[in-house]
């Protein structure tokens, strides 16, 4: 896969490696959070809580490229 995306790249200037890196990504525990997605006031971030989301960053151009519009 990576080579036929390599030759798509270095031929005709397209494909998967046009994407960007990813340059944020941000962790949080929804423990943390109430009913309504809010944080829940007076509640300290124990270490002993792993976070259990992943939020990237990801430019909509790629997207649409990707996924169409």
């Amino acid at each position: 896969m990576f080579f036929i995306e390599l030759f798509r790249y270095l031929f005709y200037g397209t494909g998967m490696l046009l994407a960007p890196v990813l340059q944020l990504a941000i962790f949080a525990s929804t423990l943390l959070l109430d009913q309504q997605g809010l944080p829940q006031k007076g509640q300290k971030n124990d270490e002993d809580v792993l976070p259990d989301v992943e939020i990237m960053t990801v430019s909509t151009l790629f997207f649409f490229e990707i996924f169409g519009h």
